[in-house]
Formats: structure tokens, sequence, C-alpha cells
């Protein structure tokens, strides 16, 4: 669990028009959708290539979070993958309104949720209050690590990481591109499992790796 502000524990649950599904029409509400400019100073050298990534991010009313710490943890994410030519120009951004339960929701609530705004663009990214039976505070699921096809290229971040949103998003985001649970223990790298304000480095196989699994999954597009 995470007890500290600047520091937390990552892992991965290895573990278009947007229509709601109608039996969850009730408790889950489509409030909007935007494309939302990223404004980052990206990273990447003059001889990296760069890769278009866009994916979309899902705010839950009263939830903790506001469209303002999405923005600002997307774009320290996007500096984060820029290290690796990863660029995010626009983030989706989805806002719903939705029962209490679906604030802290459990494993079956989260299948509704992605399922509620299918098809949208994935990744998804949920920013929920929180989720009593996953004790991490950042989570994500992969294409090979669960049966669910909602679940699958979705991330999930609790407000309790909202001081250091933009990390746990990268960190995520990066299993998802590789498709991959893997941590490292090397200190300051973004995929240590141990995470805080530090670890935002990637280093050049790694970034080989994202790039490659993220044209691969479909995620990365060459940017001319």
């Amino acid at each position: 669990m995470f007890d500290n502000p600047a520091r937390l524990i990552l892992a991965m649950a290895f573990i278009p028009p947007i229509l709601l599904f109608p039996a969850r029409a009730d408790e889950i509400e489509l409030l909007g959708r935007s494309e939302v400019p990223v404004d980052a100073k990206y990273r990447a050298t003059a001889d990296t290539r760069t890769y278009e990534f866009r994916p979309t991010l899902v705010l839950i009313n009263d939830s903790g979070w506001t469209k303002k710490l999405l923005i600002n943890a997307s774009t320290h994410s996007a500096e984060i993958l820029g290290q690796c030519g990863v660029g995010v120009p626009v983030i989706n951004l989805i806002t719903l309104k939705t029962s209490e339960k679906y604030k802290d929701p459990d494993r079956s609530q989260r299948i509704d949720l992605a399922r509620g705004i299918s098809p949208a663009a994935k990744p998804l990214v949920f920013f929920i209050r929180s989720s009593g039976d996953v004790m991490k505070d950042a989570f994500s699921y992969g294409k090979s690590n669960t049966r669910s096809a909602e679940l699958k290229d979705t991330v999930w971040v609790k407000n309790a990481l909202s001081d250091i949103a933009g990390i746990a998003l990268a960190h995520e985001l990066v299993h998802i591109l590789s498709n991959s649970g893997e941590h490292i223990s090397e200190p300051g790298n973004l995929m240590n499992e141990d995470a805080d304000t530090t670890t935002v480095k990637l280093k050049p196989d790694q970034c080989s790796n994202i790039v490659r699994r993220g044209i691969e999954n479909g995620f990365l597009n060459p940017k001319d």
C-alpha cells in the first residue's frame, strides 16, 4: 500500500463516437469528450526518430481527480516518454459521471467502465478514487495477462498518486506499450518498482523495446 506521498509501488496487473453500455446507462453517464493538446518539452535527441502515441484518459467526476491534474500528469508523462522519441501531441479525454461504486471499482466494475465507453481508442487510462481489491496504487492490464477483452490495454491510477501521477502514468504506459510486467531495480529508472520523483530515466535498450513492441501492438505510429 502506498503510504509516503513521495514514493509508491507500481505494478502491471500481470495481474470516434462513444456509446454507453445500455445496461449501465443509469450508473455511467457520458459528460463530455474532447482532444486536449499536450504541451510537453520532449527529451528526444535530434537524431531520434519520433513516434506518435495517443492514449485515452478517462476522468470520473468526484473521484478526487480534476481535468487540470490529468493534463499535468499527461504532460509530465509525455516528457518522460519523449526520451524514447515517443510523442504525445494530444490526449483524448473522456469525462464520466458515475454512481458511487464506480469511483472505487472492483474488477467487475472496471470491466463495466471499460465496456461502457467502448468503442474508444486504447490504451485507456482510468483515473479512479480507489480500488479495494488491488493494493497497488497504479496498475495495468496487458494483452496477455487477462482474459477480459475489456480490460486489455487499460491502466488504473488511484488519486493517492496525484503528486506523482505523471511518473505513475508513464510507468504503466510503458507496461502497456511493451506488453510486459517487467520491473528493474536500477535506481532512477522509470521501471523501478519502488518509484518516486526521481525514477524517470529509460535506457536505450528499454526505448528500443518500447518502440518495437509499441509499433507491433498498434499503439505507435512513425511520425514523418
